[in-house]
């Protein structure tokens, strides 16, 4: 049996599809352009982007504990610097020596354009014996 679709029904589906590209499409992705540093005493690891969710792997290679700042970590673009949205268990983590920890840090990418770049800065975020270290940026660009 042939079924006819009405108009309704091709209305709906394009208002659904329609939907479902925005929604999809409003966050944007970020991709790695440099995903890996290596500072004194570290390393910083861009493991994966999921959508605007960021996920480092950062690892201490000394024998000195590590504390994380997760609110230190921003997102500069060629117009602003962003803050990571908030979310998730904790803003601090505690590294032991020789040890690592998974960082996720979301920013709201919205205003960027595709194909524009922009460097994740932990400047003031990775402190070793209480001493913030320098870490090169991380660069990614959105998709």
């Amino acid at each position: 049996m042939r079924r006819n679709v009405g108009g309704w029904e091709i209305a709906c589906a394009a208002v659904l599809l329609l939907a479902v590209l925005l929604a999809c499409g409003s966050s944007g992705t970020l991709v790695a352009k440099r995903s890996v540093v290596e500072p004194p005493g570290a390393r910083v690891t861009l493991v994966e982007c999921d959508g605007d969710i960021l996920k480092f792997l950062v690892q201490n290679l000394t024998p000195e504990p590590m504390v994380i700042l997760r609110d230190e970590i921003t997102l500069r673009t060629a117009q602003t610097t962003l803050r990571r949205d908030p979310g998730g268990v904790s803003n601090v983590y505690n590294v032991p020596p020789y040890g690592a920890h998974d960082v996720n840090v979301r920013f709201d990418v919205s205003g960027m354009q595709s194909g524009a770049s922009a460097e994740v800065h932990f400047t003031g975020a990775i402190l070793l014996s209480g001493r913030a270290i320098p870490v090169d940026p991380i660069l990614v660009q959105r998709q």
